[in-house]
């Protein structure tokens, strides 16, 4: 749709490069920004190898915030999305952090919930990004290393630049079997397209402010 505006648009000849430049602006707001790559860095732990990370230390983009964790490859079923996963409880419970780096706006956090299954004990973890923090709990008797029953987990947050995404365990200290997380993304929030009617119309009345600046010239010309 935008390609048939910008089309009809060069149809109008002899118009200034002002008048164009116009035209190009009054057509940004008909374009919808899309992101559907997610602004988070090996979200799927994918980039890592199986190992026990503790407080201080590192793994990719990844920092351990307290605690240890255990990133895991191929040890039970991954993700929908593929890729590891991190037990947020490695020897005692743990966290993970990520800055990033969030023009203004809304975001949807994205990410699958399972717990040890080795332990189905109630896992509990807090997530906190952009100007939101929530809690989350995954209790299943039924889960195995070949059936985690990942649970799509989702929420809306409002970022303004630089921000930092941290998940924590909330179980016991003593714990060593905890909530299990992969497939971390963030994506910009959907924007509705307009209508091809509104598109349509704004189009002609771009051609119109066109035609309308072309003939003040030829006015202008005749008038010398």
């Amino acid at each position: 749709m935008i390609f048939l505006l910008i089309k009809m648009v060069t149809k109008v000849n002899n118009f200034s490069k002002g008048a164009w430049f116009i035209s190009i602006i009054m057509l940004l707001p008909l374009i919808s920004f899309r992101a559907n790559a997610s602004l988070v860095k090996d979200g799927d732990f994918s980039g890592q190898g199986q190992a026990t990370f503790y407080s201080g230390s590192s793994f990719g983009p990844w920092s351990v915030t307290k605690g240890s964790v255990d990133v895991l490859q191929n040890y039970w079923q991954a993700p929908p999305v593929g890729g590891g996963s991190v037990d947020l409880d490695g020897w005692v419970p743990g966290g993970i952090a990520q800055n990033l780096i969030l023009p203004v706006g809304e975001y949807t956090l994205s990410f699958f919930l399972s717990g040890n299954p080795y332990n189905h004990s109630e896992k509990h973890l807090k997530v906190s990004v952009g100007n939101a923090v929530q809690e989350f709990s995954f209790k299943s008797a039924n889960n195995t290393p070949s059936s985690m029953q990942f649970a799509l987990q989702q929420f809306r947050f409002w970022a303004n630049g630089s921000t930092v995404l941290n998940f924590e365990s909330l179980d016991p200290s003593s714990s060593s079997w905890g909530p299990v997380v992969g497939g971390i993304s963030i994506s910009r929030a959907a924007v509705p397209e307009p209508s091809a009617g509104v598109m349509l119309g704004s189009g002609f009345l771009i051609l119109g402010f066109l035609n309308l600046i072309r003939r003040i010239k030829r006015l202008k010309i005749k008038a010398v």
